[in-house]
């Protein structure tokens, strides 16, 4: 398939991309993340056992809880670690990568459309948070209160009795009001945030069609010329909206799927190369040896040692209601 064919006027006409989340991230590569709200409408709670999470970005606000572990959070600001308990927040259309460099983390996520209070507050869709860490900024007092608010809403959305809807909107308009009150912010304008719209819709459009192709050759240029745009735009818009380089961020894609391979199945390393779109099992080594010090060989072994005893490297575990409810017991 062309990127014609795929992003054509008819393609643009057809509405929003709607997309379920799979239990395994590691098998669903959308970066540009479509959030489904599976229970409540313009919010999804979800909680999540996680070992790396490839740049990515959405349009919704994003705030996660360690409940468990540690995870390295890295932006295009810098990069900070949470340790258990610590709270941070992504804008809308922030990129963000979410790294454990020892075992899984236990994460508790809140993704929530800016748009949920448009008839009371619309000025939240303008409004962008200066504080990603908001463990540095926040008070004990202050990051408690969202910590407890989004623990006790979490098991309310789970059990999903009755009226549990207005429960968790009210707890929203909580945790909103806390986060306004403690953690520094800009207003953006109304063009800027038009321009970031219009931007971050051609992002999406781009990351959908590489998530579709990364297993094939795959040229920037190709791209470029689908968005009727020059190459050099659109490597650095790229860069700039993902923190990666064009060609880091197939590889990347290439070498978890390759890692999800290894991990499944017996496929011979020459296969698992040539599925996962790298030309030559050089690569493939290569990649192997940056990332994780060691050959794929080596890996296979330790991922068939560790298969009956959680998430594997490269890959995410979003846990249904009834774990997570004993989960928040336990860590909450």
């Amino acid at each position: 398939m062309s990127y014609f064919s795929l992003y054509g006027a008819d393609a643009a006409n057809r509405g929003p991309l709607k997309r379920r989340r799979s239990e395994c991230m590691g098998n669903n590569r959308n970066e540009f993340e479509i959030v489904n709200y599976t229970r409540v409408k313009q919010l999804n709670i979800f909680l999540v056992s996680m070992n790396s999470r490839t740049p990515h970005l959405h349009s919704d606000i994003e705030i996660c809880l360690v409940l468990n572990g540690s995870v390295r959070i890295i932006t295009r600001t810098g990069e900070f670690v949470l340790e258990e308990g610590m709270l941070c927040l992504f804008n809308s259309f922030e990129a963000h990568e979410l790294k454990c460099d020892k075992e899984s983390a236990l994460v508790l996520s809140y993704q929530i459309s800016p748009g949920f209070c448009k008839d009371y507050f619309p000025q939240l869709k303008n409004i962008e948070f200066e504080a990603t860490d908001c463990h540095a900024v926040m008070t004990p007092q202050q990051s408690e209160a969202v910590r407890k608010c989004m623990t006790d809403t979490a098991l309310t959305y789970f059990h999903s009795e009755y009226a549990y809807e207005l429960r968790c909107f009210s707890a929203v308009n909580e945790i909103f009001y806390l986060l306004l009150k403690s953690l520094p912010f800009q207003t953006i304008e109304e063009d800027e945030y038009q321009i970031r719209k219009k931007r971050n819709a051609r992002m999406r459009r781009i990351i959908h069609y590489i998530e579709e192709h990364f297993t094939e050759k795959i040229h920037l240029s190709q791209i470029a010329a689908g968005e009727g745009i020059s190459t050099t735009y659109l490597s650095h818009l790229f860069h700039e909206s993902l923190n990666i380089s064009f060609q880091d961020y197939v590889n990347n894609l290439r070498f978890e799927k390759a890692v999800v391979l290894l991990s499944d199945g017996d496929l011979k390393l020459l296969d698992i190369s040539i599925e996962s779109g790298f030309s030559d099992i050089k690569y493939l080594n290569r990649m192997f040896v940056q990332k994780y010090g060691f050959l794929p060989k080596e890996y296979r072994r330790t991922a068939q040692r560790k298969n009956g005893s959680g998430v594997l490297l490269g890959s995410q575990y979003i846990y249904p209601a009834g774990e997570s409810i004993s989960l928040l017991r336990k860590y909450g």
